[in-house]
């Protein structure tokens, strides 16, 4: 009889495991190991009717805020442009969470189009702080990832509590490879890679749209950042907004062209006769300006150039500039061919007005 009873109640838990419903989260490769399909509950925060294919993160800095390492981003929806508009604010998540997302959609970006790629397990664990003897003497340290002094790169930082909060005074190398934890800061990086597969059929479609390891652990684990936060991105940031090298060399380029055009101008301006000195005042006035006031408009339009150039503002740069050098070389050639009735430059005839050269 108690046979009996313990084979019927072993068929009763049978039916309910069996029969229990539970939630299957589909997986992005079809290989995906049981220690990754245990941490979907960390990926997955996934709300109804988000297509995560239309967003857009663009992280921006590694600071330390508080005492605690964490990566600034900023989430852009739909019709975003490349992340130039539709922005739904800024914010931070933890370097774990943030680093650890991003590795993970990196891995599935790279399976679903066929490369390989592969964090170093020992630079994920250091994401947590990790306890190591490190000398004869039995002495105890801690070791954790954390922001690089750039904000744009990692370093594993030596603590003397097991929190990883207090900096130790020695600093132990821990000869780990932190290159696979590779974030590309000041980039509008999509939520959904689209994959390289004309048969993933429409279910798979769907659900890659629907599904964003990097987007829906970072919007799950986001916080505010605030004032502090945001300046401290903005700091961080002014490397990577600045001038490349060739940007610089043509500034150098157009800015020199400005300074010659001006003194050149300035140069013909003293040929200038009598009537014509007239004739363009006239035209000044007509405009509503004064002749004493052009000289503090340039000055003005100087030191607007200069600002634009130290805000890192490219577009507006190049524009003031590049319209500036046009401005001044058009100036030139008018005086020049109201003086002499011809255009050269370096003995090369531009322009030569034959009925002002008989005369």
């Amino acid at each position: 009889m108690m046979v009996l009873r313990k084979i019927s109640l072993n068929i009763i838990i049978s039916c309910l495991l069996f029969y229990s419903p539970t939630i299957i989260y589909a997986s992005d490769s079809g290989d995906d190991d049981a220690s990754d399909s245990g941490d979907d509950d960390f990926y997955n925060f996934n709300e109804e009717g988000v297509v995560w294919s239309d967003y857009s993160i663009y992280p921006k800095k590694c600071v330390n805020i508080n005492n605690e390492d964490a990566i600034v981003f900023e989430m852009f929806g739909k019709n975003h442009k490349s992340c130039s508009k539709k922005s739904l604010g800024t914010y931070k998540a933890t370097l774990y969470d943030f680093v650890k997302a991003y590795t993970k959609q990196a891995e599935n970006d790279a399976a679903a189009n066929g490369s390989g790629f592969e964090a170093s397990e020992d630079a994920i664990d250091l994401l947590q702080c990790q306890g190591n003897y490190y000398d004869d003497n039995g002495g105890y340290v801690y070791h954790k990832i954390a922001c690089g002094n750039t904000g744009k790169a990692f370093k594993v930082a030596t603590y003397s509590d097991e929190y990883c909060t207090v900096l130790s005074n020695t600093q132990k190398n821990m000869n780990i490879d932190l290159s696979t934890l590779r974030i590309s800061y000041d980039t509008c990086k999509s939520c959904v890679q689209q994959q390289n597969n004309d048969d993933q059929g429409y279910y798979n479609t769907y659900y890659t749209n629907q599904n964003s390891r990097l987007c829906s652990a970072t919007w799950n684990y986001k916080a505010q950042c605030n004032g502090k936060c945001k300046k401290l991105a903005r700091n961080s940031s002014k490397s990577t907004r600045a001038f490349s090298a060739t940007g610089k060399f043509f500034l150098f380029v157009f800015s020199i062209l400005g300074f010659f055009l001006l003194l050149a101008v300035l140069a013909q301006r003293k040929k200038m006769s009598t009537e014509d000195a007239l004739i363009e005042e006239a035209a000044v006035k007509k405009v509503g300006l004064e002749m004493k006031y052009l000289p503090r408009i340039a000055l003005g339009l100087i030191f607007v150039i200069a600002f634009l150039m130290l805000l890192h503002i490219k577009t507006l740069t190049w524009i003031f500039l590049i319209v500036t050098d046009i401005m001044l070389l058009g100036y030139w050639c008018y005086l020049k061919n109201r003086a002499e009735g011809q255009i050269s430059i370096g003995g090369f005839q531009l322009y030569s007005d034959a009925e002002h050269s008989l005369n």
